[in-house]
């Protein structure tokens, strides 16, 4: 994978909430923090309107174990100024979904790894700034 661009998601309550059974939620989605991916969106961030893009995300757990291969939509929300990462599977982020739980998410054109980055790294990552 020829990566253009890369950042870590820090997992809140919110980005999840929807998977729960009584939630009212549409979201299915999570936010994508400016200070982190709008390096890796120029094409999205700052545009007019509500522009997307489709993608296809490899999924990895955090032992690197792949999870699965989704279709996804990254929007720019102009309203907002926010970016997201759409129509995520139920099983497939489920696997990964908690407070705190970090992912990393490259991307090459319309392709994504997304990759759960394991608690014994968050140090590390501190080390480079790296966490979010």
């Amino acid at each position: 994978m020829n990566i253009q661009g890369a950042g870590i998601k820090r997992l809140t309550r919110n980005d999840y909430s929807w998977l729960e059974p009584e939630s009212k939620s549409h979201q299915a989605g999570i936010n994508l923090p400016l200070k982190q991916f709008a390096d890796v969106f120029p094409d999205l961030v700052g545009s007019t309107g509500s522009p997307r893009i489709y993608v296809t995300a490899k999924w990895f757990s955090a032992d690197g174990r792949a999870i699965s291969s989704c279709n996804h939509e990254v929007v720019w929300y102009e309203s907002k100024r926010e970016l997201r990462l759409l129509h995520l599977e139920k099983d497939v982020f489920g696997m990964v979904a908690r407070t705190g739980a970090m992912l990393a998410i490259s991307r090459s054109g319309s392709e994504l790894e997304v990759r759960a980055v394991p608690e014994s790294a968050e140090p590390i990552l501190g080390l480079f700034n790296l966490s979010p």
